[in-house]
């Protein structure tokens, strides 16, 4: 199976779960939402997103499809019809991509995503200028990263720092945004027995899952905006669905001794 970004079509998920179009099956935005938070962490592992999702769909046949008479057998059909694609059950059968607990696989992939995170936020944190020489840029966020921007115990080799970001520049917009939110959407693990009751308490507030959407599409457009534009090109960031309004959330800027850490760096000289 191809790992490429495009099999996952992130804005018609955002479409889902923020009910700007509606389910076209029972709990398909259950399966949309678990969809979304596994691929903010593996934006670029289709496999490991989409046999999450499979998991998902046996937790909901677990849990409730088989002991809900409330479920016509007509709309049974069509979970079973959508949720178990033949050709995502064979995946899953013949290289599955997770073996054992899915939290297992998930804490870890978190803390990838959190360097990629890092990186965003030096870059919404970092004075503007329009000087060229003066404008947050890559290289300035992660030498800030490795020389304790972030404090001592949040340091890590430039080369470490340099390949979370790649991985993870399009989908670290969503980690900030969660960071505005009182409730958890990215890495849900879809094997936990309480997943399903997690997902039905976050799908119940509408309103404020519009707003987490918007806080994410005010950080991306103010991110990419400093972004040079080699780097705009390089990464397919997300478009929104029309429908999403933006949120505007100012960041704080650098203290004295983080701004003398920033400052402090020189490009190399060949």
């Amino acid at each position: 199976m191809s790992r490429s970004l495009a099999k996952i079509d992130v804005m018609d998920l955002i479409s889902l779960i923020c009910l700007f179009r509606e389910e076209t099956y029972v709990f398909e935005r259950h399966l949309a939402l678990l969809t979304f938070g596994l691929w903010v962490i593996e934006p670029n592992d289709p496999l490991f997103v989409n046999h999450g999702r499979l998991v998902g769909a046996a937790r909901i046949v677990k849990s409730v499809m088989h002991n809900n008479g409330k479920i016509a057998p007509s709309a049974k059909r069509k979970f079973f019809e959508k949720a178990f694609a033949t050709n995502v059950v064979a995946s899953a059968l013949l290289s599955p991509p997770v073996i054992g607990p899915f939290n297992d696989e998930i804490e870890p992939r978190k803390f990838d995503l959190e360097l990629g995170r890092s990186v965003v936020e030096t870059f919404l944190r970092a004075p503007s200028s329009r000087l060229r020489t003066k404008r947050p840029s890559l290289n300035k966020a992660i030498y800030f990263i490795a020389n304790e921007g972030f404090g001592p115990h949040y340091k890590f080799a430039p080369a470490t720092i340099k390949k979370q970001w790649v991985s993870h520049a399009v989908t670290a917009p969503f980690l900030l945004a969660e960071e505005n939110v009182t409730f958890d959407l990215i890495g849900l693990a879809p094997d936990a027995p309480n997943w399903l009751k997690l997902t039905d308490s976050i799908l119940k507030r509408t309103a404020q899952v519009r707003e987490y959407f918007g806080l994410a599409k005010s950080i991306q457009e103010t991110f990419v905006s400093k972004l040079d534009p080699v780097s705009r090109k390089r990464f397919q960031f997300v478009e929104f669905p029309s429908q999403v309004e933006a949120v505007v959330i100012d960041y704080e800027p650098f203290s004295v001794n983080e701004l003398k850490i920033y400052q402090s760096y020189s490009a190399p000289k060949y």
